[in-house]
């Protein structure tokens, strides 16, 4: 049994990681997530759990009763970016509004702060 997950935040991987062992129950299966990239943070979440993963780089942690075969040396090839969200509302603008709004040149960071707390 294997669950594929297109990317590998957090919550994701932990809701793969709980869906394979309520599959497993009493199942002898090995069970197997495959994700972009295999992370430090997701082997060392298979490897409490005593499952498997594969990733799209050609790394993997097999994990069985038998035997245990791992390949961790793959750079990632499949970054993820995702777009900042709201980036014209709240605190993310402050700036750009103050550049807009002010006809003042500033000098330093602190100048654009102290400007901004008002």
């Amino acid at each position: 049994m294997a669950d594929v997950k297109t990317r590998t935040s957090p919550k994701l991987i932990s809701e793969g990681l709980w869906q394979l062992k309520n599959y497993q129950g009493k199942r002898k299966q090995n069970l197997l997530l495959i994700v972009p990239f295999l992370s430090k943070t997701i082997v060392e979440m298979l490897e409490r759990e005593g499952l498997s993963g594969i990733d799209l780089n050609g790394n993997y942690l097999l994990q069985s009763p038998e035997m245990t075969a791992i390949r961790l040396d793959r750079e990632n090839q499949f970054r993820e970016s995702q777009p900042i969200k709201k980036i014209f509302s709240g605190n993310s603008s402050l700036v750009a509004r103050l550049f807009l709004s002010s006809k003042k040149s500033f000098n330093s960071v602190n100048e654009i702060y102290s400007a901004i707390r008002g």
